[in-house]
C-alpha cells in the first residue's frame, strides 16, 4: 500500500496526464496503489453491469472488457444499496456475498468499489478493484482514495479527447450550467438509505441566505421528497434523485 504522501503526489500527476491516457492511468493507479489484482470501471446499461475497461490480469476472475453481468447479481449493486461495505477484505466472510461466491467461485474474494457519478448526478457505473485472494489491508483511506479517482474518471468520461464520440450512453454529454441567482441550489444524491442525510447536509449551505424557520421547513420538505423517491418510486441504487430549489430568498 502506498503511503499517503505518495498518494497525493500520484493524484497530482494524474491531474496533468495526457487526456488520451487518463483512463488507463487512473485504472493502473487504483490497482497498483491498493495492491489489487485488477482495477476496472463499469457502466450500468439495460439492467446489466457492463465492464468497460480493466487494468491488470483478470485470470481466474471471469472478467474481460465487455463482460455483462445482470445487475441484481453484482457486488456493485449490493455496494450501492449499502448491503455490503465499499471495501470487502474476504467475500467468504461476508454473509451477503458468501452465497454468490458459492454459486460462482470465480467471483473475487477481495473487492473495493465506489459509485462513478457524473456531473449531472446520474450514477454511470462503478470504479472497482478486485482480487482472487483475500486482502486484509483494505481501509477507509483506500475507499476515500478511490472516490477521488472516481471523480477524475467521471471527468475523463464526460470530457473525452478530441475526436471521441460526443455522446454518452447514446445521449448528449451532460454539461454543467452556472446560475447567477444567489438563492438557487441544485444537487443530486445517490438513491441509497443515506440519501436523506446527504440531502439535509446540502440544504444546510443555505443557512446564510434563508431564515432559520424556513430552513427547518426545507429540511422537512426535502427529506420527505427524497424518502418517497428512494422508497416508493422503484428506482435502483444505481440511480440518483435530483433536487432543484430556486429563488428561495424572494419566495
Amino acid at each position: 500500500m502506498a503511503p499517503d504522501t505518495d498518494r497525493v503526489e500520484t493524484l497530482a500527476a494524474l491531474a496533468v496526464t495526457d487526456e488520451r491516457e487518463r483512463v488507463e492511468r487512473i485504472l493502473a493507479t487504483a490497482r497498483e496503489t491498493l495492491g489489487m489484482q485488477i482495477a476496472y470501471f463499469s457502466e450500468f446499461s439495460a439492467g446489466a453491469q457492463v465492464i468497460r475497461q480493466i487494468a491488470g490480469e483478470p485470470a481466474g476472475l471471469g472478467l474481460t472488457d465487455g463482460t455483462r453481468v445482470p445487475i441484481e447479481d453484482s457486488y456493485c449493486r449490493r455496494m450501492l444499496l449499502e448491503d455490503i461495505p465499499n471495501a470487502v477484505a474476504d467475500a467468504d466472510a461476508d454473509p451477503v456475498l458468501r452465497e454468490l461466491r458459492a454459486a460462482e467461485p470465480s467471483r473475487p474474494l477481495a473487492y473495493l468499489g465506489v459509485p462513478l457519478q457524473l456531473s449531472s448526478g446520474r450514477v454511470h457505473g462503478t470504479l472497482c478493484a478486485a482480487s482472487a485472494a483475500a486482502h486484509d489491508d483494505l481501509r477507509d483511506r483506500d475507499v476515500a482514495f478511490m472516490r477521488v479517482l472516481a471523480r477524475l474518471l467521471a471527468d475523463a468520461i464526460e470530457h473525452p479527447p478530441a475526436g471521441a464520440p460526443e455522446t454518452l450512453d447514446g445521449e448528449p454529454r451532460p454539461r454543467v450550467e452556472q446560475d447567477g441567482s444567489v438563492a438557487h441550489l441544485a444537487f443530486w444524491v445517490v438513491a441509497t438509505p443515506r440519501a436523506v442525510k446527504a440531502a439535509r447536509r446540502a440544504i444546510d449551505c443555505l443557512a446564510d441566505w434563508v431564515p432559520e424557520a424556513r430552513l427547518r421547513d426545507l429540511h422537512l420538505i426535502v427529506s420527505e421528497l427524497v424518502t418517497n423517491s428512494v422508497r416508493h418510486s422503484g428506482i435502483e441504487a444505481s440511480s440518483s434523485v435530483g433536487i432543484d430549489l430556486v429563488d428561495l430568498a424572494g419566495a
